[in-house]
């Protein structure tokens, strides 16, 4: 594990240095994922309050917790960069370095946990152990969100990157997360790449011919009360 977050870390280094505005923030796959993240919030009905306590794993140079914080919401962040972490605390967002593996939060801390954009830098064991630190402090009836690549999609097999190192299977993940008795949600761009978003229950919604199509996958649980 440790040589997987290592690699991760200089990876991100390289990747992860500029300011809270600038890519990250402004590129239109970062806009599609906020618009994913909503949706699934929107699906499940959550409103989001100055009470609402969110964590951003593998949270980057704080650009989603800047957009969390903007709707309200208590934020903190972590992620295994600290370059990255440095610039999300100098622009006054609570950030911390540290693994999606090992996360330091309690049990049951958080009312929304949100994962971009990281589960492939990990081998699928370490993958494993992320969801399941995802789960682990989720409050019960909170919602964790993951916004990611979709690998199995054409235009990721055709243009695949250095950074998406490992495979994941979508389905599989949304298992792992419903065999604790939570209830998983799905949301795709819809057809054929037009604006606005389709969400709906995850085992309707995880179709071969979707995870054919759409690059980008939004997935959301909620948690057993």
């Amino acid at each position: 594990m440790r040589d997987e977050n290592q690699r991760y870390a200089e990876l991100s280094e390289k990747d992860r240095s500029g300011p809270v505005s600038s890519d990250y923030s402004s590129d239109f796959f970062a806009g599609l994922r906020r618009s994913a993240r909503n949706a699934l919030l929107d699906y499940f009905d959550y409103s989001v309050t100055v009470d609402t306590l969110w964590c951003d794993v593998a949270c980057n140079n704080g650009y989603n917790l800047k957009d969390i914080q903007r709707r309200g919401a208590q934020i903190k962040g972590v992620d295994l960069c600290a370059n990255a972490v440095a610039i999300a605390r100098q622009n006054g967002l609570d950030a911390h370095v540290g693994s999606m593996t090992e996360l330091s939060f309690s049990d049951n801390e958080f009312d929304v946990t949100v994962l971009m954009e990281a589960l492939y830098h990990v081998s699928p064991d370490d993958q494993i152990l992320a969801m399941a630190e995802n789960i682990r402090v989720t409050k019960p009836g909170g919602i964790v969100v993951h916004v990611t690549t979709n690998l199995d999609s054409i235009l990721r097999r055709f243009r695949p990157s250095d950074m998406h190192r490992y495979g994941y299977d979508l389905n599989e993940i949304n298992d792992f997360f419903v065999s604790t008795g939570a209830e998983g949600a799905v949301v795709f761009p819809r057809f054929p790449f037009g604006w606005g978003l389709s969400a709906g229950p995850a085992e309707s919604m995880l179709t071969p011919t979707r995870l054919a199509l759409f690059p980008v996958v939004g997935m959301a649980w909620r948690m057993p009360a």
